[in-house]
């Protein structure tokens, strides 16, 4: 989030309605089958965008806000940290999420840097990194891996800010929700096999206000949106595409109270919902769904 905004967003989110659950305190009295914890390093300062892996025990690929290094963290679900990856070829202007992605047998990350002045977006491009998944040292050591590619885009009418990204592994795309006060979110569709200067087209609108962060499940069939207030979850069909969901109803999700709810990812099997704040140490929350 830009820190000269901070304060009139913080008003707006009290306006935060997430698909029909209103408020911005969140109830923790019917959070299912709730685990929480923090992330003790001193180094991750402001977590804004969080990818789950499997292997290696579970790993969290998480990342800073703007004012960082091209950096990522690779935190185990006990919060330490394993490893610590220098992102070579890459800037760091305004990360804002990150998400897995799996593209002809090899595993990515893809790094959003798609951060904008909320309340009067500029930025005329903005980028995505394809970074292979690094592998997770121990002793908590310092790698550099180098980006694949850099894929520049812009939005079919015009600059937005966005916090929320997410891969769908049947499509090879990516959406990302723009981070608007309305009650609706303009949810863009981004095709990763074009080349040059790319334009991400409007797909849907997603009854959430201020989302947060965005993950889209491994099977590609489910997709989450947090904000301030909570989350919602998105079920489709196998046969039909995410812009079928226009003006479906999601099924909202609660979360534990938390300062700046900022980061969201699937975690095993689908199974459970992680949530992480951008507070300082960072406070986790994995929340199992049905």
């Amino acid at each position: 989030m830009k820190v000269d905004a901070i304060v009139i967003l913080s008003l707006l989110s009290a306006m935060i309605l997430l698909g029909g659950c209103g408020g911005s305190t969140p109830d923790t009295s019917t959070v299912p089958e709730l685990r929480e914890g923090f992330i003790e390093d001193p180094r991750i300062t402001e977590c804004s965008g969080a990818a789950f892996d499997e292997k290696d025990g579970g790993i969290f690929w998480l990342h800073n806000d703007s004012g960082d290094t091209p950096r990522i963290f690779g935190v185990d679900e006990a919060g330490r940290t394993r490893c610590v990856v220098e992102v070579e070829g890459a800037e760091a202007r305004d990360w804002e999420d990150i998400c897995a992605a799996k593209m002809k047998r090899e595993a990515f990350l893809i790094i959003a840097d798609t951060g904008d002045n909320p309340l009067a977006p500029s930025r005329r491009n903005c980028s995505l990194y394809l970074l292979p998944k690094p592998r997770v040292s121990s002793g908590n050591r310092v790698q550099k891996v180098r980006i694949r590619r850099r894929l520049d885009f812009t939005y079919e009418d015009g600059p937005r800010d966005c916090e929320s990204v997410a891969y769908s592994p049947k499509e090879d795309a990516v959406y990302l929700a723009s981070k608007s006060p309305a009650l609706n979110s303009q949810i863009y569709r981004l095709s990763l096999d074009s080349e040059g200067v790319m334009v991400a087209k409007k797909a849907w609108l997603a009854p959430v206000s201020m989302p947060t962060g965005m993950d889209i499940s491994p099977d590609g069939l489910r997709m989450v949106i947090l904000n301030y207030g909570g989350m919602v979850e998105y079920v489709r069909n196998a046969d039909s595409g995410w812009a079928s969901l226009n003006g479906a109803t999601a099924t909202p999700l609660k979360i534990p109270v938390m300062k700046q709810a900022e980061a969201v990812c699937y975690g095993r099997a689908s199974k459970t919902i992680h949530v992480i704040s951008e507070q300082i140490p960072a406070k986790w929350a994995s929340i199992r769904v049905r």
